[in-house]
């Protein structure tokens, strides 16, 4: 080697070594008013560190290779993601209103972890040819292979709007990628298709998620999770739990759609849609130990009820869940030190992987989210000595959940409960009631996973309200 060579490698690792040492922490609100502020100021290799609180922003990385954080990263204490809220509603620019914008061709030194990301509604972005696609209610990603990590992704939208197409991802959408999408909640979001994630011309590695409760459909379907011509790259889906989405088309749970993908260790039960199944495209993908409520061939599914919570979707002891994922040593779960042999909490049982968001090397604790599904509106909300029909709680719900009412005047008052199909499966009440607030609780222990409709009757006030049971 010539001497030559030596020194250009030298300076290079000495130029690497001062940039490391040189890295620094950005704090926001200190250092910096805003997110965006924090963003541009920074250089490869620093970190944009937020404090809690509510930032009413759109913030975009810029092709810039910086961690952007809650204080999640200095003490894994969950609270910091809950109470660290990008709120993507108060846009001044129409056509950006995502929460998070990776535009520029980001790398896996962009990483986004510990927030809660909600009110976006995706931005209009011209990918090339021309073509303007309104995309990503809460991330935007464009030829990016950013790292997404340990998020509440809660509550965002992406429709088509005038000039644009796509509508698409209204949790997050990459073009043209490949990201990674770890140890995220991502929850209530609505989109045209593919209302919690869309990879289009992308891959990526989706691990440890919870994606349910999303709600979508259109042309191209899908309420979870969609993937679409992602080759030459293979996209990876592994251990996480898909549940309680709902395209108003096909595929309520996953879609691959012209492409192939890795399935495995996902649990995907109580999807629905209004054809179909709640998987479509495994036919031509590998997909093996799972726990579906539909039966698909491959190795190592299974079709039993997951027997998890409904504030976390942490599995109990007895689920059929607990090692049943992958034999292979590399999907194995985190071994307890203190406990040879034994998985780390969450994972549950022996090393043998999980099935589900709590399985593997990945597993993390997700947030509670127990008071946000199927949070019941304020008092404060509504005029004195109106009628009104609360959202139940909780929801998703197994196999009890509570259903409160408020009545003005005098009223004979009905609620009943119907399957997706309009049929009644209960009546609740069906009696005079005086003015108040009621409860009543409805037991869906002989009713199969899926969503519910309850309606309430009083005078010639009417309202239906969705529920999702999940066994």
């Amino acid at each position: 080697m010539n001497n030559k060579y030596l020194l250009y490698s030298f300076t290079f690792i000495n130029l690497f070594l001062i940039h490391l040492a040189s890295a620094t922490t950005i704090n926001i609100p200190a250092d910096y008013t805003s997110i965006q502020e924090g963003i541009n100021a920074a250089q490869s290799g620093d970190t944009v560190l937020v404090d809690e609180g509510t930032y009413y922003e759109n913030i975009n990385f810029r092709g810039k290779s910086i961690v952007v954080a809650s204080k999640f990263i200095n003490d894994a204490d969950y609270a910091h993601i809950l109470n660290t809220i990008i709120d993507g509603s108060q846009s001044a620019e129409p056509d950006t209103g995502s929460c998070v914008i990776f535009g520029s061709g980001e790398g896996t030194g962009a990483i986004l972890e510990g927030f809660t990301l909600t009110g976006g509604t995706g931005t209009s972005f011209d990918f090339g040819g021309g073509n303007l696609f309104r995309e990503g209610g809460a991330i935007i990603m464009n030829n990016s292979s950013a790292i997404i990590k340990n998020n509440l992704i809660y509550n965002n939208e992406s429709a088509v709007v005038s000039g644009t197409q796509g509508g698409g991802g209204g949790g997050i959408s990459s073009m043209f990628g490949n990201p990674s999408i770890l140890n995220n909640i991502i929850m209530m979001n609505s989109a045209t298709y593919a209302a919690g994630m869309v990879l289009n011309w992308s891959a990526g590695i989706i691990r440890n998620n919870l994606i349910y409760a999303n709600e979508g459909g259109g042309d191209f379907g899908t309420g979870g999770l969609m993937v679409w011509k992602s080759n030459p790259w293979t996209a990876i889906i592994e251990n996480n739990t898909i549940a309680g989405n709902i395209s108003t088309t096909t595929a309520g749970a996953l879609s691959v759609e012209q492409t192939s993908a890795i399935i495995r260790n996902n649990i995907i039960w109580g999807n629905i849609q209004q054809t179909g199944t709640q998987v479509t495209g495994f036919q031509s993908s590998t997909f093996e130990y799972c726990n579906t409520e539909e039966t698909y061939p491959g190795t190592g599914n299974i079709s039993l009820a997951p027997d998890f919570d409904i504030e976390r979707f942490l599995l109990n002891s007895t689920s059929p869940c607990v090692d049943a994922g992958s034999p292979d040593p590399a999907f194995n779960d985190v071994e307890d030190t203190s406990n040879p042999g034994f998985a780390l909490y969450p994972s549950l049982g022996g090393l043998r992987n999980d099935i589900g968001a709590y399985g593997g090397p990945g597993a993390m604790l997700l947030p509670d989210i127990s008071g946000i599904v199927g949070v019941r509106e304020s008092y404060s909300n509504h005029f004195p000595g109106s009628i009104f029909l609360y959202q139940n709680y909780p929801n998703p719900f197994n196999p009890i959940t509570n259903i409160e009412y408020q009545v003005s005047e005098l009223s004979i008052v009905i609620l009943k409960v119907y399957n997706i199909l309009g049929k009644e499966v209960a009546t609740l009440v069906n009696e005079e009631k005086h003015p108040g607030n009621y409860e009543v609780d409805f037991n869906g222990s002989n009713l199969t996973s899926g969503v519910y409709f309850y309606q309430l009757k009083a005078g010639n006030f009417i309202e239906t309200k969705k529920m999702t049971l999940l066994r």
